[in-house]
């Protein structure tokens, strides 16, 4: 007898055990989105951005068949730099030897921003009887 006391105690603590963990799992899920808790409360964990943007289905990048543009090569460029070759790869001198061919790449910069100042001057003057400006 005192082990079927001892079982239906040990049940019903069971069971509000279980009711008081789904009561705090439940709190803890709340936040100022879901309840009337303040946005303060939330801690410095914000929550993931969910996209609005439907998935088309299609990978990421140049779809077939789609013209790519390519940046053209400007035929007077504002600056040429040669750049010499001083030795092989096998380690011999060329400095002293012109150049047969060269291979030219083209680099795109952007200027350095400029600020464009203006500097307004307003007249001023007074009239002679009343000596106001």
């Amino acid at each position: 007898m005192e082990l079927l006391s001892l079982l239906a105690t040990s049940e019903t603590e069971i069971r509000s055990l279980k009711e008081e963990i789904k009561e705090l799992k439940a709190r803890l899920n709340k936040n100022s989105q879901n309840s009337s808790r303040p946005p303060s409360s939330d801690g410095y964990r914000k929550p993931a951005p969910k996209s609005l943007r439907t998935p088309s289905g299609k990978k990421t990048g140049g779809q077939p068949g789609h013209d790519g543009d390519t940046l053209l090569a400007v035929p007077v460029p504002d600056r040429i730099v040669e750049i010499p070759v001083l030795s092989c790869s096998c380690g011999a001198d060329l400095s002293g030897i012109t150049a047969s061919e060269y291979e030219a790449r083209q680099v795109f910069d952007l200027p350095e921003p400029r600020l464009d100042v203006t500097e307004y001057l307003s007249a001023k003057c007074a009239a002679r009887p009343a000596g106001r400006v």
